[in-house]
């Protein structure tokens, strides 16, 4: 879990597949309860994909003691959704349908001839942006879903560019590395290997300055 403003990491934990002990929640719950526990209680809100996000858990996020709220995309054989909202062949692209249960709102917008987008939003009442067309919801999911992939993608970007620069790495070791990097990057991999500038590290914005303490 990271934080929009800053890119900073607030929680993470392993996933260990089969092993892990759930006590008894299932494993969405499970994750989910126990990445955002920092922050609950705080009135944020939370953006994931579709592995992450369900109704149930859009419900139980707004009461006592989450206080949170939630975006993330759906998938069209999930029941949740109505039989209404998954008419993709005759439906014509561009107009969006809104689906309503209590405080949770389903916007479901069709982006091409076959595709379409489902979102649970457990704090929307299914606005339009005057400029676009499209459902705020929708603009406000594909601002910050890029977030998620920021903390792995730092994480893990200089230990592959590192391993570049050992002389005996196999040719299809180095090629599946250069593959995960966009194509303008590859040249200067291959040539420096360096790890970018470190820049000054910022601070969550969630949290107040008063506990931003510095060790050795």
């Amino acid at each position: 879990m990271c934080d929009i403003g800053t890119k900073y990491m607030l929680n993470a934990i392993p996933y260990i597949g089969k092993a892990t002990n759930t006590n008894g929640l299932p494993l969405r719950e499970y994750f989910m309860k126990e990445l955002t526990r920092p922050i609950h209680g705080s009135k944020c809100n939370l953006t994931c994909d579709n592995w992450f996000t369900s109704v149930l858990l859009a419900k139980s996020f707004l009461r006592e003691p989450y206080k949170l709220t939630l975006v993330g995309t759906r998938r069209l054989n999930k029941r949740e959704i109505p039989e209404e909202m998954k008419n993709t062949c005759s439906r014509p692209g561009g107009p969006s349908m809104f689906g309503y249960d209590g405080c949770l709102t389903l916007v479901s917008y069709k982006t091409k001839l076959s595709k379409m987008v489902y979102l649970p939003y457990s704090c929307d009442e299914g606005v339009l942006n005057p400029k676009t067309g499209k459902p705020e919801m929708i603009m406000y999911y594909n601002q910050t879903k890029e977030y998620m992939k920021i903390p792995s993608t730092k994480r893990t970007t200089p230990w592959m560019i590192k391993r570049l620069e050992a002389p005996t790495l196999p040719k299809h070791a180095r090629d599946n590395i250069l593959n995960i990097f966009p194509q303008r990057n590859h040249d200067a991999l291959e040539t420096t290997g360096n790890e970018p500038p470190a820049k000054k590290r910022r601070y969550c914005d969630y949290c107040t300055s008063k506990k931003r303490r510095c060790r050795k």
